[in-house]
């Protein structure tokens, strides 16, 4: 069983510096500088060298893993002259939870990177130095992304944190050029289909549930823009039996009833369905921004939002469909009543 919510939490005072070194981060702590001036070297307010100071003064971590909703995608507006990474780092939920809501208690680590898929959003748990077991709590936000992403490990990043993977995606143009693009294609004609992008995601969430339980940690849930993951599609997607031709030119998708319950009941199981946030009916972090648009209907995912421009103001959504600051608050408002909820 996961850790409940209602375990003591363990509160640790605040140090005035760690190692006797102050940082540009520390001082935006301590009040000496405003909000969003600090400068700091590294590109994300993430940096391991960070984090791990951070981490020795609260002991505690709440982990965000994702995609563009998770890194802050379209946070930064144009006028903004300081460190434009510091910037939108700074106004992501997971650092507004932590920072605003409460109040430093917790070291925000933004593992979000645009563009990723759920083996590259879980796997970023595994890939650099920081110390899990010495932590007293750790939360982990996990956002699902959009399942028909699959991502590759690179071996040409330097280890650099938001690099680490690239993402193959069907259905690419055939305009498009490059390496990754006809490996792309080959994903698609080879392996795609969308039971295959529900048993990608169930294999790589039992991954997810594996170090939470081995880290004694608390998860919470909240897709970010697709309505897919509910336990009546991934049946539907599951119960499908895929054919394909000797050269992988066709591929044939055709139901079999006799199959849903006896064969996939078990892989149903696997995904805690039940711990999936709903916050203010909302299913998405894209849903609950959207729905403070005075056009919202709630027949229409985000693909059909950007595509019919059915917005009356960009105040939630930004151009590219990302949320706002205003909803990344929001969100971390959200977060905070759900965590400290007895």
């Amino acid at each position: 069983m996961l850790a409940s919510w209602n375990e003591t939490r363990h509160r640790i005072p605040w140090s005035q510096s760690v190692h006797g070194r102050t940082t540009a981060c520390h001082a935006v702590r301590r009040g000496s500088l405003p909000l969003g001036t600090a400068k700091i070297n590294n590109s994300m307010l993430t940096s391991l060298e960070y984090v791990r100071q951070d981490l020795q003064r609260t002991k505690k971590a709440i982990v965000a893993l994702g995609c563009s909703f998770v890194q802050g995608a379209e946070l930064v507006p144009p006028n903004v002259k300081i460190d434009k990474h510091y910037w939108k780092y700074s106004h992501t939920f997971v650092n507004r939870l932590c920072e605003v809501y409460f109040k430093k208690e917790y070291t925000p680590i933004n593992f979000g990177q645009e563009a990723a898929g759920n083996f590259a959003a879980i796997s970023r748990l595994h890939l650099h130095d920081i110390p899990w077991n010495s932590l007293e709590e750790i939360i982990v936000i996990f956002m699902p992304s959009g399942m028909q992403r699959f991502d590759i490990i690179r071996d040409d990043n330097d280890s650099v944190v938001g690099n680490e993977f690239k993402t193959l995606w069907p259905f690419v143009s055939d305009s498009q050029k490059g390496m990754f693009v006809e490996f792309s294609k080959l994903y698609e004609k080879t392996c795609y289909s969308e039971k295959f992008e529900v048993l990608n995601f169930i294999l790589n969430f039992q991954n997810l549930k594996s170090w939470v339980k081995a880290h004694n940690a608390k998860m919470l849930i909240f897709p970010a823009f697709s309505k897919e993951y509910t336990r009546e599609y991934f049946a539907n997607c599951l119960n499908l039996n895929i054919f394909r031709d000797h050269r992988f030119q066709n591929r044939l998708e055709k139901v079999s009833k006799k199959t849903r319950e006896f064969e996939h009941e078990f892989l149903l199981k696997q995904v805690p369905w039940e711990e999936f946030l709903v916050i203010d009916g909302s299913r998405t972090f894209f849903d609950l921004c959207y729905k403070n648009d005075p056009k919202y209907n709630p027949d229409l995912s985000m693909a059909d939002v950007l595509r019919l421009r059915a917005l009356a103001n960009n105040d939630w959504i930004k151009p590219r469909g990302h949320p706002s600051e205003l909803g990344h608050d929001l969100l971390a408002k959200k977060l905070f009543e759900i965590i400290t909820a007895v």
